[in-house]
């Protein structure tokens, strides 16, 4: 059915190319014939051959989008480390079972009002000074960060390793590990 409507109107546009050519429709007799230009298909060989049929026609060059400006990206700054804050005894294990505080043992004293023993809190300052709070007097020092989550706690001039464990601060000392919980309290 389509094809029948195109060529109908295929055919319907040539016969009114002819007659306009011939001037039929005006019933004058044709003037001296002008200057006629060249046939479409000859001004397309004498500009430029024409392309195959099998060929596309190049598209168009596309110019480059405009760089979009963008923000530097802001310089990494450091993460404070994990071990900043305040802590407070948790728990001890020595390599004497004797001086071992176990966190259940702890909790009972504090319930039975011996705070001067539980209450110790170790507060760890961002400027690598530190503070600790324990029967009942302040002591001040100094500690350094890793940069990994581990530091080093300064004792009497010695250096003892530290980390967090399943969310406590441990501080490794010669034959005692004592381990500190979060807290909200500061030593000072």
């Amino acid at each position: 059915m389509k094809k029948h409507v195109w060529i109908s109107l295929a055919a319907l546009l040539m016969s009114i190319l002819l007659l306009a050519g011939c001037g039929a429709s005006t019933g004058k007799t044709p003037s001296a014939p002008a200057e006629q230009p060249a046939a479409p298909a000859q001004q397309q060989t004498e500009a430029a051959p024409a392309p195959a049929a099998t060929e596309s026609p190049a598209p168009a060059p596309t110019e480059a989008p405009a760089p979009v400006p963008t923000e530097a990206p802001a310089p990494e700054t450091a993460k404070p480390s994990p071990l900043i804050g305040n802590w407070m005894f948790y728990s001890m294990e020595s390599s004497d079972p004797q001086m071992n505080v176990p966190h259940e043992a702890l909790a009972g004293m504090l319930a039975q009002g011996f705070d001067y023993a539980g209450n110790q809190i170790l507060t760890l300052y961002e400027n690598a000074s530190y503070a600790l709070y324990q029967f009942g007097d302040v002591t001040y020092g100094s500690w350094t960060d890793m940069g990994d989550g581990t530091g080093t706690f300064y004792l009497e001039g010695a250096g003892y390793p530290m980390y967090i464990e399943n969310g406590l601060l441990v501080i490794n000392v010669p034959d005692q590990v004592g381990r500190f919980e979060p807290t909200d309290r500061p030593a000072a």
